[in-house]
């Protein structure tokens, strides 16, 4: 059972040959990238736009639970982003859930 549990979650592993790259230190990358025209020739309204959706990464939690665990690789990163959205979903489902005994009831 223990086995089976594992193989669903983690797959057969992760490969050891994968670069480890700190998250937060690619995601500014990608922003110097956008703002020095590397892959991309862009200008004006759309420049403005790749950097306001680059840098918007930066303001959820996402992101930095990702580069929590980037050093034990990116099948540990991904199975933190799960439990994150479901963390997410589970929430406001059960705090303000008709049936789980929510603080707010709904009135007719």
């Amino acid at each position: 059972m223990k086995r089976s549990a594992h193989k669903l979650f983690f797959g057969r592993g992760h490969a050891s040959d994968v670069v480890r790259r700190s998250t937060l230190h690619d995601r500014w990358e990608n922003v110097l990238h956008i703002w020095n025209n590397t892959y991309e020739e862009d200008a004006g309204l759309e420049k403005v736009v790749r950097l306001i959706l680059a840098l918007s990464q930066f303001l959820f939690p996402g992101i930095f639970l990702k580069h929590l665990f980037w050093r034990k690789g990116p099948l540990y990163q991904d199975l933190a982003m799960e439990v994150l959205v479901l963390l997410k979903t589970v929430f406001p489902v059960r705090f303000f859930g008709r049936a789980g005994g929510g603080m707010m009831r709904w009135s007719h």
